[in-house]
Order: structure tokens, then sequence, then C-alpha cells
């Protein structure tokens, strides 16, 4: 009889190949879970646009309104300032003398934008046809977010992989089968 010290039978060899294929599956699918919510976990950079100017004309009408809408994405609500830069720095009261509504998305997300709006207010015109200077603050992807977006977009995702690497577990398990049923 031969020795048979550091030799495998099929029985062995399947098994192993088995439970190493599971644990690989199964590792691949906490993984799909972590990257899927790694997203959110990141905190976006919150950047400050300062003094954007732009002019509103708003007739003489007590139910006129004009509207602009702030040129960066990301806007996030209740941090504006808005003054009058034309005459004497005077600033505007939100939602008296203006207000800002969000669009394509809701405050905070990247893809927000915010338009305002002038009112004509009791009819005064003072802050009519004048160059305003708004200050607030907007959301921006960070470097983090980023590379993790370029990540996901760029490779297989996990779960795609684990369904790959069960398929291929699956037509060894066949084949091994097979050469044992053939000998």
């Amino acid at each position: 009889m031969f020795n048979k010290k550091s030799q495998m039978d099929i029985k062995e060899l399947i098994l192993t190949i088995v439970i190493a294929g599971v644990l690989f599956i199964v590792g691949l699918l906490i993984f799909a879970n972590i990257s899927n919510s790694a997203g959110n976990i990141l905190d976006p950079d919150v950047l400050t646009v300062r003094n954007e100017t732009f002019t509103i004309t708003v007739e003489n009408d007590d139910t006129s309104t004009n509207s602009t809408t702030l040129s960066q994405l990301g806007y996030i609500a209740n941090t504006d300032v808005v003054i009058n830069v034309s005459g004497p720095s005077v600033s505007l009261t939100r939602n008296v003398d203006y207000s800002i509504a969000l669009f394509n998305g809701g405050s905070g997300d990247f893809t927000t934008r915010g338009n305002l709006t002038l009112f004509n207010v009791s009819g005064d015109a003072g802050f009519n046809d004048s160059l305003l200077s708004i200050t607030y603050q907007r959301t921006a992807q960070s470097a983090a977010q980023a590379s993790t977006q370029t990540v996901q977009t760029t490779v297989l995702d996990s779960f795609q992989l684990g369904v790959i690497a069960l398929i291929v577990l699956a037509a060894v398990v066949i084949l091994a089968v097979l050469f044992r049923l053939g000998q």
C-alpha cells in the first residue's frame, strides 16, 4: 500500500472547493452591501459662494415678481444673505423682499438649484433695477465621494461578481462529479 500522506481524495477536494466558494460568495455579498452604502456615509464638501451679483427688474405692480436662478448647483436652504450693492448696502429680508425656491432636488442634493425671486414690496421699487449680491452655501461632491463613485462605475458590482463566482463554482463541482463518475 502506498503512503497517502499529503494526498487528497476527490470527495475532500470537492468539499474544499465548495466551502471556499461559498465563503468567497458570502464575502462578495457583504462587500456589495458595504460598497453600496459607502456613498451615504461620506459627507459632501460645503462650499460658500460669496457676493454673486445679478440684477432683477420688477415692474411697479404689487403682484409682479421676477426671478433668477442661482448659478451654482447643490444649494442649501436658509444660508443666504442678499444685499443691494447699487446704493447703500441694504440687506434684504427673506420672504419679505425675496424668496428662494429649490428645484431639481431637495436641500443639500448635488442637483438642486435655487431660484431667487425678488418681490415688489408695496409697490416700492427700491430694490428693483439694482445690482444685488447674494452669499450662500452649496454642497459639492467631496473627493472621497468622487473616488467611491468612480470605483462603483468602472468595476463590476460585487453582486455580479458573486453570481459569476457561483456559476464557476457550480461548473467546478459538475466537472469534479463527472470526473469522479468517469473513473
